[in-house]
């Protein structure tokens, strides 16, 4: 895969959200958002302790990880971000293959994150994550009005 076709994939994703701005924090130097063609104005943030002052309800978040370089105590930014910034919130995790950390994977699993797709570029691998509380777990089947106003369908 090249990295035109990553981007594009990236592209396809930003699109089909609703922001007025996009505000990208990375802690790599980005090849990756060089070739983003995103043509909405964007800001970037240098600093992840930053990000909670700079996002609003119509912005998009877009997080650019180097794994590698992601430090253990920045996991609990991380959450609380997530919980301010509830929706149009993206997470590129950029990792080689033989150092992939599950316990990440697993964390932005726990908080809620799903993986969208995971893409290979010269034995470099991204995975792509989005975080959106409205789809954060799929409603079953039996959760709705009919059941909770119906006491005589309590019994099926």
């Amino acid at each position: 895969m090249s990295l035109n076709l990553l981007s594009e994939k990236i592209i396809i994703i930003l699109e089909n959200l609703e922001y007025k701005k996009i505000f990208i924090f990375s802690n790599i130097a980005n090849d990756l958002l060089k070739s983003l063609d995103i043509r909405q104005p964007f800001t970037r943030i240098d600093s992840i302790s930053k990000i909670e002052q700079s996002i609003d309800d119509d912005s998009m978040l877009l997080m650019i990880l180097d794994e590698e370089a992601f430090k253990l105590e920045q996991i609990n930014t991380l959450a609380t971000i997530k919980t301010f910034h509830q929706d149009k919130f993206i997470i590129i995790n950029r990792y080689k293959k033989e150092k992939k950390k599950v316990d990440f994977h697993n964390t932005l699993m726990s908080f809620g994150f799903k993986l969208l797709f995971t893409d290979e570029f010269q034995k470099i691998f991204y995975d792509i994550y989005e975080y959106n509380i409205i789809d954060y777990k799929n409603k079953p089947e039996w959760l709705n009005s009919d059941y909770w106003a119906n006491p005589e369908l309590w019994e099926k």
